[in-house]
């Protein structure tokens, strides 16, 4: 399967969203508007799944570490 990568939106002074790697436990729950849990330096923060294809980046990304629960059937 192949990488798949997410912009993710942060409450950081940022121009840009970063983009991380989106695991395969999550893929198909990482949508536009998904609350996710991303790593930041040394600590975690909240962050918004942002519209938009993410392109592979040129160094390694961080993984999305939580996503949106998985809805209960």
């Amino acid at each position: 399967m192949t990488e798949r990568y997410a912009r993710i939106a942060l409450p950081l002074p940022l121009f840009e969203p970063y983009t991380y790697r989106v695991p395969d436990t999550l893929a198909d729950r990482i949508v536009p508007g998904a609350r996710v849990v991303v790593p930041v330096r040394a600590r975690e923060l909240v962050g918004i799944a942002a519209p938009g294809e993410a392109e592979a980046p040129s160094v390694t990304a961080p993984e999305i570490l939580a996503g949106p629960a998985a809805e209960a059937a």
